[in-house]
């Protein structure tokens, strides 16, 4: 038996692979594969009623317990894989299938050839950029085709980081995005709005700053018709003060009102470097010396670090300056802002610094990316065999015995 084309998978009803060319005894048979744990599972599914199945040339099966049949009554060939498969490779498979451990293949990818596992890195970060880029434009398409708008939500959730992306990505559809852009040029205005709608300036003020940011947020709720948000949603509790909301939504008001929240300003679609110098700022003077409204604290410039930065710009800017790259089919320019990412710095946290003892490269921030991308899709999922890295276990396995 010798498969000529394996045909393609079938994600609708149906056989589980179309269209396949499969060599028996010479003789070429085209049409469906269909694949089970057990022959036995093509009676319990019924396929032996469904004519669908007629076209199947091919029953692929782990262990064969009976002969099938279509319709008609005639048998259908079938490929056993029990036998087939080595000993080592299935205790290889058990081991990922049963461990407990938050990386599955630890005690295992050390037998591989560093190349595979540099291949395997540099195809996860393709992918994860593919996924984030379906992402931007169906959300462009759910705004009505508007960019700039899917634009100002990545930017906002990407403020958030993780603790508090839901509340920015709350922030970022309080108010319509004209309204920024209206008030773009009086930093005291954008504050107002931004804190006004994330619920921040419900308590009495204490300062006279606060005094006119709720003044000013009370013009523009009632000439727009604003909504502010439930103040719990904002997290506090054991986070670094530079990480703070209040921090945060004044380091964005800076960013709105030294750049803009225009997709294509020459800031954004240029590495990093640029967006660091232009947040030297960091907030306006109230914050350098606050961390929460009316707490006074000891004073510093609190300017968005060079490491925060870089996490934005690859988790926010690259993949909506790829997606817009891919929806005009510029290929070259797609391809410089994945260069961009081999050349930042990795961002380092709990996950990316698991896979280093194990001869996982996170060197650059496209490794990092790539590490982020296996964790959360195949790691934490057990979907190893459909992982690279576990395809190349099962056949190392196999291939060693």
């Amino acid at each position: 038996m010798h498969i000529v084309n394996t045909g393609y998978s079938n994600s609708n009803s149906g056989p589980d692979f179309l269209e396949a060319i499969i060599r028996i005894n010479g003789v070429d048979w085209s049409g469906h594969v269909e694949i089970h744990k057990k022959s036995s599972d093509w009676y319990v599914h019924k396929h032996d009623r469904d004519p669908s199945y007629d076209a199947v040339v091919l029953h692929v099966v782990y262990k064969a317990d009976r002969m099938i049949f279509r319709t008609d009554g005639t048998p259908i060939p079938q490929l056993e894989l029990s036998r087939r498969i080595p000993r080592s490779a299935k205790e290889a498979y058990a081991s990922l299938c049963n461990t407990t451990d938050r990386i599955p293949c630890r005690k295992l990818v050390n037998r591989l050839d560093p190349f595979d596992i540099a291949l395997a890195q540099e195809r996860m970060f393709v992918e994860r950029m593919l996924e984030r880029s379906a992402e931007v434009i169906a959300d462009v398409h759910s705004n009505g085709g508007d960019w700039n708008l899917t634009f100002w939500k990545l930017l906002c959730s990407g403020f958030g980081l993780k603790v508090n992306k839901e509340g920015f990505k709350q922030l970022s559809t309080r108010f319509p995005l004209s309204i920024l852009r209206r008030n773009s040029d009086n930093l005291m205005r954008i504050e107002a709005l931004l804190f006004g709608c994330a619920g921040m300036l419900y308590r009495k003020p204490t300062d006279d700053y606060t005094e006119q940011l709720i003044k000013e947020f009370d013009f523009l709720k009632h000439k727009y018709n604003l909504h502010t948000m439930i103040p719990v949603v904002w997290r506090f509790h054991r986070m670094r003060p530079h990480n703070f909301p209040t921090i945060r939504i004044a380091q964005l008001a800076m960013l709105i009102y030294t750049v803009g929240i225009e997709s294509n300003s020459r800031v954004y679609k240029n590495p990093p470097e640029l967006l660091i110098k232009k947040l030297q700022a960091g907030t306006s003077p109230y914050w350098e010396t606050h961390y929460r409204f009316g707490q006074e604290s000891r004073a510093s410039i609190k300017k968005p670090g060079k490491q925060f930065i870089e996490s934005l710009w690859a988790n926010a800017i690259a993949p909506f300056q790829y997606s817009i790259l891919y929806e005009r089919g510029d290929w070259e320019a797609q391809t410089e802002v994945l260069d961009m990412l081999t050349r930042i710095d990795g961002e380092h946290n709990r996950v990316t610094r698991e896979f280093i003892p194990l001869g996982f490269a996170t060197r650059s921030m496209a490794d990092t990316q790539s590490l982020l991308q296996l964790f959360n899709n195949y790691c934490t999922l057990k979907r190893c065999v459909n992982c690279t890295i576990g395809k190349h276990i099962l056949s190392h396995e196999k291939k060693s015995s």
